[in-house]
């Protein structure tokens, strides 16, 4: 039985390591990879970056970590054993207004303001004490900006996370069975296919409360088709390669053979359209919270502070431009390791690359 370069390579656990070599060698690929990767620490740092609230602080003869206490509680459960001291916690604490200079001490956040902290600021162009200027409630736009990476991020990667575990079980399922199953997950992803991915998520939340967690489980139940379809191409074609026949020779079970033999060796396909997801992920975010569909205000998303920067940019055109270049640079960071990650996984385009290197 004829085997591809992917799978041979595979079969002797090199596989992954020819992809991430084929990789590094793009500079695109690593510069869409340095951005995300700068993305998601921002994301995760947020609260760290920007908050209205001091990083450490001896405030009323006690010593408060608030920002990195805020930063430590986006870990899952970590906020029911771990909160911020009195006064920190209450929402009606204002530090700014309750600090004393003289009397007490504190390290401020990069930016010392909240994604919701109003001031008497409106419209305040970029300065030195805002940089990215202020919305018409006054809040501070680069922190609202920081606080909606996490939110984006988090949308993008959660929503594809729901598609790729589904798309990847349901296209192994028809790759590896056939027969009715295999017609019967075509059909479905075929009717699937049809529908704009745009305007079927929003149809469905049409029905649905606009709550952040809608939006990601919507976005990744109706994003799994096209994994799947590729993952049901790659398992039609592994499923007869000398080790999957070995490993049904040796009495091995199908989940067995699926998730330990077959599995990891068609993961590369998905992972490419994982990517490009993660990037229409975030820009139908963006059109929902423009809608009213997605997050809601006043907590900050990308597409909230673009509808916010829409409505205001007849008197002032700072934010609209700041929330662009924050959806753009994401979009094409991720698009960017898309391309890198689809020619590195082509053993095509290796074996050009290979020519080249030598020739």
């Amino acid at each position: 039985m004829n085997t591809s370069p992917i799978a041979a390579l595979a079969a002797t656990g090199g596989a992954w390591r020819a992809v991430w070599h084929a990789f590094v060698r793009s500079r695109r690929g690593l510069l869409g990879l340095a951005s995300l990767l700068l993305l998601t620490l921002v994301g995760i740092l947020a609260p760290f970056l920007a908050n209205e609230h001091p990083i450490a602080c001896h405030y009323d003869g006690e010593w408060h970590f608030p920002a990195l206490v805020d930063t430590a509680q986006q870990v899952p459960f970590v906020a029911r054993v771990l909160e911020k001291g009195k006064p920190f916690r209450f929402k009606s604490f204002r530090f700014h207004e309750s600090f004393d200079p003289e009397r007490d001490w504190a390290l401020p956040t990069l930016i010392p303001w909240g994604p919701l902290e109003w001031t008497d600021e409106e419209y305040a162009p970029p300065s030195t004490r805002h940089w990215l200027g202020t919305d018409a409630y006054g809040r501070d736009v680069l922190a609202r900006l920081i606080h909606g990476t996490s939110v984006s991020m988090e949308i993008g990667f959660i929503s594809m996370g729901i598609a790729a575990i589904l798309g990847l079980l349901i296209g192994a399922l028809a790759g590896y069975f056939g027969g009715w199953i295999d017609l019967l997950v075509s059909r479905v992803i075929e009717v699937v296919i049809c529908f704009p991915v745009f305007f079927l998520v929003l149809a469905v939340l049409a029905w649905l409360p606009p709550r952040i967690e809608n939006v990601m489980v919507v976005i990744g139940l109706t994003r799994w088709v096209s994994i799947a379809r590729l993952t049901r191409g790659e398992f039609l074609r592994l499923r007869d390669v000398d080790y999957s026949v070995a490993a049904r020779a040796l009495g091995a079970g199908a989940p067995r053979i699926i998730f330990r033999h077959i599995l990891p060796n068609a993961l590369a396909p998905a992972l490419v359209q994982v990517t490009f997801g993660v990037a229409t992920a975030i820009l139908v975010e963006s059109g929902l919270s423009w809608l009213g569909f997605g997050v809601q205000p006043p907590a900050p998303s990308w597409g909230n502070v673009l509808r916010e920067g829409y409505e205001i940019s007849g008197t002032t055109a700072h934010v609209l431009p700041a929330a662009c270049a924050a959806i753009f640079v994401a979009v094409l960071s991720f698009n960017l390791v898309g391309d890198a990650l689809r020619d590195a996984v082509d053993p095509r385009t290796r074996e050009d690359d290979q020519r080249r290197m030598h020739g």
